[in-house]
């Protein structure tokens, strides 16, 4: 007897384990500084200092994703992460030689991210950008200066490629 209540006790405890933690969302409602409904984090993704996030409602974020939260960081509705993308809310200072960089302040700078973006595979968002409503950064983009409300950046250093707005698509044309 003992051993059938240890199995159906062991077996509840995994099930509830992947069922809770599957998605991570759960664990870090706990955490956040706001988490909005419908969100979900996938497998593998990680928020670091989760106290300073704050994330709206319909969130997604793919596998293996990195929010440091450091600095703060305030992540609007309808955002999706595509998987490896990290945000960096604090740098290291490299100004004086005297003193290694590891030893020398953080800097912390907050990351806002507006509603309705969608940041591709492996972007990368450097401490204090604003990334403006509608906005797309292609995949393996580094973001290293504010992003335009529906505007379409790419590449490393992201730039402007279009507007997802059909009269500034006209102008470029």
């Amino acid at each position: 007897m003992k051993k059938i209540i240890f199995n159906l006790v062991r077996y509840s405890y995994r099930i509830f384990l992947f069922c809770f933690l599957s998605s991570k969302s759960g664990v870090y409602r706990l955490f956040l500084k706001r988490l909005g409904s419908n969100a979900k984090i996938y497998y593998g993704s990680q928020i670091v200092i989760p106290w300073n996030v704050e994330i709206g409602d319909n969130f997604l974020m793919s596998r293996n994703g990195l929010i440091g939260g450091a600095g703060g960081i305030k992540i609007g509705d309808d955002v999706m992460f595509g998987p490896n993308v990290t945000l960096l809310s604090s740098t290291h200072p490299y100004d004086d030689i005297n003193i290694p960089m590891v030893l020398q302040n953080v800097i912390l700078k907050d990351i806002k991210i507006g509603d309705d973006v969608w940041l591709g595979a492996n972007v990368v968002v450097m401490p204090g950008i604003k990334i403006g409503n509608g906005a797309i950064v292609g995949a393996n983009s580094v973001v290293t200066h504010d992003v335009e409300p529906y505007g379409i950046y790419c590449g490393a250093p992201a730039r402007k490629i279009k507007s997802r707005l059909k009269n500034e698509n006209e102008k470029n044309i």
